[in-house]
């Protein structure tokens, strides 16, 4: 082997590092395990309806949908990990909706919290409060809690589950002009469960491992509302950017019975997380 292709070589086989030193290789491992993860939820939702249709269940059959309104996103850094930079939500509200296709709207959640934030985010709240949902910090409805919003939501959840179990949940991916974060819906349900079961803040469930996710699982509504519509409206559904767009129209925006009362007088039903 000649000194050049030598050198090549060893230059292959060494570490890159971003401007942060942070290694390539980490990055990208990560990036992977992501996208794997990713797909298994994909592929999960595809099986699951597919199932549902061959035993003539999927018209009864119920979908959750949740999301949340939130206050502000502070960032935790751990120590130990520099990879492990995570957003954590300060909620204001949080609902979920349950539907069937036969039935339309069955059941609602709607809940209001009042968590103590973090120091120097009074300023991104009060912003996200005039632009998005009009919550007040000290929402007079609202429950400080965190314990009580878990434990209502979950007998919400489980109500007529077999053997108690939390069905699948699903919400819109991350985007700001929808007000719409499954990164947020994540989070909080993290926290919930971490509060509940080891009294940790916000801060501190943010760090923990992933053992929530045996509890909760959150899936993209886009790809649920892809693979119903594929069943019942084949000509219109014909790829995921379809159900994208449904979802932005959001045709239900001024269905009757989906907000709440007192929001919908005092701001409309925009902001309010069960028209969302």
């Amino acid at each position: 082997m000649t000194k050049r292709k030598t050198k090549f070589k060893k230059m292959e086989n060494e570490e890159r590092y971003t401007a942060t030193e942070i290694p390539v290789s980490q990055l990208v491992s990560r990036a992977q395990e992501e996208h794997t993860k990713h797909d298994k939820q994909m592929k999960i939702i595809e099986q699951s309806i597919s199932y549902l249709h061959e035993l003539n269940n999927l018209e009864l059959e119920s979908f959750y949908c949740i999301h949340i309104n939130w206050h502000c996103v502070a960032t935790q850094s751990d120590r130990n990990d520099e990879l492990n930079k995570v957003k954590v939500f300060y909620p204001a509200e949080l609902a979920i909706s349950e539907f069937n296709i036969k039935q339309g709207l069955v059941r609602r959640f709607n809940k209001f919290i009042n968590p103590t934030l973090p120091m120097g985010y009074a300023s991104e709240a009060k912003e996200r409060r005039d632009r998005y949902h009009r919550l007040p910090l000290d929402n007079e409805q609202g429950e400080s809690d965190l314990n009580v919003v878990y434990a209502e939501m979950i007998n919400f959840l489980t109500r007529g589950q077999a053997n108690g179990s939390i069905p699948p949940l699903y919400t819109r991916e991350d985007n700001v002009m929808s007000n719409t974060s499954i990164t947020g819906v994540c989070s909080v349900l993290k926290t919930l469960y971490y509060h509940k079961h080891t009294g940790a803040s916000f801060a501190e469930a943010a760090l923990s491992g992933d053992e929530w996710e045996s509890e909760f699982k959150v899936y993209p509504l886009k790809k649920l509302l892809f693979e119903l519509g594929k069943l019942y409206g084949p000509k219109t559904m014909i790829d995921m950017d379809i159900a994208e767009i449904i979802l932005d129209k959001d045709p239900y925006m001024y269905q009757d019975g989906i907000a709440c009362p007192t929001r919908f007088q005092l701001l409309g039903v925009y902001s309010h997380s069960l028209a969302i």
